[in-house]
């Protein structure tokens, strides 16, 4: 009889003992999945606003001239038909790099507070050259070594924005998406014309127009990385 008391008797505890574990595995579980599946839906989100914004920016309607309201404009026209125009004479985006900026920051302006983005137009036909690249960063005291759109905190925040000539796309990728964490990219295409005196086409090239966002990240190189310069209007 004491013999099969025992025997119950360590049964009971090995049955408690494997309840316990399970218990706390499936605590850690649950746990661990609400975290996961956090991220998941923040990093849906994000991605999902980079391709709206990356349509609201390259669509978005513009005045001709340069100052005028879109209120006062007598001409408006879509901004990827001015950026294109621009490049049309000399191969070089610059009378609309205030436009393209103001409708990058004006499409973004809800993730200002939060996020880090870069916009750029590449051309990887033509001497892999980029037409135009703006970089945004936050400055501001991050809450853990590994941040997230959670628990960013927004004391001290300084927006600032820096046209860059990256060397290569690789160096883009090396020097700066893969030191920020989770990126949500999305792409365009776009042919762009090189026309002479006449009008007519002298060349075309096919653009990768992309807008890449990431929660903000001490970055302290990538602005000699990148040949980057603050933006000045």
């Amino acid at each position: 009889m004491n013999e099969k008391g025992q025997a119950a008797l360590t049964d009971s505890l090995f049955f408690l003992v494997i309840v316990s574990g399970l218990c706390t595995f499936l605590f850690f579980f649950v746990s661990n999945y609400g975290q996961l599946l956090d991220q998941h839906l923040l990093r849906e989100y994000r991605q999902e606003y980079a391709s709206s914004a990356l349509k609201t920016i390259m669509y978005s309607s513009t005045a001709r001239l340069e100052g005028v309201s879109l209120n006062d404009a007598a001409e408006i026209d879509y901004l990827l038909a001015y950026v294109k125009e621009d490049y049309a004479d000399d191969g070089v985006i610059n009378e609309s790099q205030n436009k393209l900026k103001k409708a990058v920051s004006e499409a973004m302006s809800p993730f200002n507070q939060n996020s880090d983005y870069i916009f750029y137009i590449y051309f990887p036909t033509d001497s892999e050259k980029f037409g135009y690249f703006l970089l945004k960063l936050n400055s501001r005291t991050m809450s853990k070594d590994k941040p997230t759109d959670r628990n960013v905190s927004i004391s001290g925040s300084a927006i600032k924005y820096f046209l860059c000539k990256p060397v290569s796309l690789t160096d883009v990728t090396l020097k700066l998406l893969t030191k920020v964490g989770d990126v949500s990219q999305s792409n365009g295409r776009s042919k762009f014309v090189r026309v002479d005196a006449d009008g007519k086409e002298t060349a075309s090239s096919i653009a990768q127009i992309t807008l890449a966002i990431w929660v903000p990240t001490e970055l302290p190189n990538v602005l000699a990385a990148l040949n980057c310069t603050p933006f000045t209007t």
